[in-house]
């Protein structure tokens, strides 16, 4: 069975990241056995300068929707980490190795279950479809590469890895996935929310939420600089929405919506210490 995990668990440190860099360099593209590897190295880096939040009981939550997505992704058998950062940026970025980093101001404007899902459902999307991966793979053949490591990776987030000890600041800056990339990420998050029980309407709910934070909340306009507009995300999930409406069973869609259990999540959310503040200026 999937399982998605809800502690950090420190890699083996076989190799420095940028000696798996290297050699994957010499070999020409990334299996993924290496795609793994990197994943694993770069997870362990960026954690050690992240506010990662450690409530059990947050975590499952996040953990229990995830689990439900993976399930019927493109890549069940990949295991996937999904991690918490105590941030007052709104963001969610994903690394190989199914590594899923959602931010406590994204998640704290999810309504519900369903829309959490969605969330989920657009990262683990980037994963099972290796976008980060294939992305390397050209930058490696156009010679960017060290720079390109964190700007594919970690590109939307550089107030977060403003950190002298893991020096990344200067290397980041670009957009994390091309707009193609996102694009094809919001089709598969819809069907994967329809496959898992959960209404996809939840996922126009939530891009909408987003937009209306705009003009209030600087960090979201930020985030979404690097996607393709809200409104025409909007229209492409309401089209593969129509194109799925016979697989949608009424009936079972919201059945996994379990609002109670969502509140109380949110709440246990406003419980954690004050997030982390950011500039969110570059």
């Amino acid at each position: 069975m999937t399982r998605a995990s809800i502690q950090v668990e420190r890699p083996h440190r076989l190799l420095p990241v940028w000696a798996l860099v290297l050699a994957t360099l010499l070999v020409g593209c990334i299996g993924e056995e290496r795609e793994q590897q990197l994943g694993d190295e770069l997870a362990a880096e960026l954690n050690l300068s992240l506010p990662l939040v450690s409530d059990d009981a947050v975590l499952f939550h996040i953990a229990e929707v995830g689990s439900r997505i993976v399930e019927v992704s493109d890549r069940p058998e990949q295991e996937y980490t999904f991690y918490l950062v105590n941030s007052d940026i709104v963001n969610a970025f994903s690394l190989p190795g199914g590594h899923i980093y959602l931010t406590r101001a994204l998640l704290e404007r999810t309504e519900s279950a369903a829309e959490l899902a969605g969330v989920i459902a657009h990262e683990v999307a980037h994963v099972a479809a290796r976008h980060g991966v294939r992305r390397l793979e050209r930058e490696m053949r156009s010679g960017s590469l060290i720079t390109a490591m964190y700007e594919i990776f970690l590109g939307g987030e550089p107030a977060l890895l403003d950190n002298p000890a893991v020096r990344l600041s200067e290397q980041l800056g670009s957009g994390l996935h091309s707009r193609s990339d996102e694009r094809e990420a919001d089709r598969h998050a819809v069907r994967y929310l329809v496959q898992a029980g959960y209404s996809p309407e939840a996922y126009i709910s939530f891009l909408q939420t987003i937009a209306e934070d705009d003009e209030d909340a600087p960090a979201a306009a930020e985030w979404f600089s690097t996607h393709p507009s809200t409104d025409s995300r909007i229209a492409l999930a309401r089209e593969k929405i129509e194109t799925l409406e016979g697989a949608v069973d009424k009936e079972r869609a919201g059945s996994q919506d379990d609002r109670a259990a969502h509140r109380a999540f949110l709440v246990r959310l406003s419980l954690l210490p004050e997030p982390l503040t950011f500039s969110h200026g570059r």
